[in-house]
């Protein structure tokens, strides 16, 4: 999953910048935060594998398994805010939700958000599920 992320983040980030590049748009990989959103694009494959296969093991049902897996996935990140406290340390816990911070050049937690989190705090999520095999 690991080697799939990087060939799909490394192909996306190369043909967008041809096709920016065109318009005089493009950015180089050593532009700030270009490198951050490459890498982080490339770990959310295996970080959502893992977290899968995690659910998979605990309920140990395939169609439960992929219900639950697009529901914390996909649905929860969408329901839960960062408004409350409880509600910020859920969306703050999800991969999609890091993804989400670290790909964010442009994060300015003073525009009101009342429980930012840090880029470090992102990849914490990031390597959290690898210190479990």
């Amino acid at each position: 999953m690991t080697g799939y992320g990087a060939v799909v983040a490394a192909l996306s980030f190369w043909l967008s910048q041809a096709i920016l590049a065109r318009r005089d748009a493009g950015v180089s990989i050593g532009d700030p935060g270009s490198l951050r959103l490459v890498v982080a694009s490339a770990l959310l494959a295996p970080v959502c594998g893992l977290a899968g296969m995690a659910i998979g093991v605990l309920l140990r049902h395939g169609g439960a398994a992929i219900v639950t897996v697009v529901v914390v996935l996909l649905v929860v990140p969408l329901v839960f805010a960062d408004d409350r406290h409880w509600a910020a340390v859920v969306d703050h816990a999800l991969p999609s939700s890091a993804w989400t911070r670290l790909v964010d050049v442009r994060y300015d937690p003073g525009t009101g958000i009342p429980f930012p989190w840090t880029v470090g705090g992102a990849w914490t999520v990031f390597a959290a599920p690898r210190r479990d095999q």
